[in-house]
């Protein structure tokens, strides 16, 4: 798995898609993950499925250039609202054998 990180100027677009993992390696086809992160994670909510999609790849067209991201190659497109999950509420999960107290997995 191969880790795409881009530190935008504007500190508040720093936590809107800036974080992906690219899962080709694992599942043999071209697969992205994007993150939304912190306050910018609850504020779109608020975006429409297109407008989150067009952020993803605006700044992934940033990240690679124009000619790199086609938008005609997203297949499909599925997203969370951890925020608005009422099971959830905002919280994410993490394997707790990876992330265990006493330093041991």
């Amino acid at each position: 798995m191969e880790y795409l990180y881009r530190v935008p100027s504007r500190e508040t677009d720093r936590g809107m898609l800036n974080l992906w993992l690219n899962y080709y390696d694992v599942v043999n086809r071209p697969v992205l993950v994007g993150y939304a992160l912190g306050k910018e994670a609850y504020e779109s909510e608020a975006l429409t499925d297109e407008q989150f999609k067009q952020r993803g790849l605006d700044n992934l067209k940033t990240m690679f250039g124009n000619s790199t991201v086609d938008a005609r190659s997203v297949v499909a497109m599925t997203r969370s609202k951890w925020f608005s999950d009422p099971f959830a509420r905002g919280t994410c999960s993490f394997s707790a054998e990876l992330h265990s107290t006493t330093g041991t997995a």
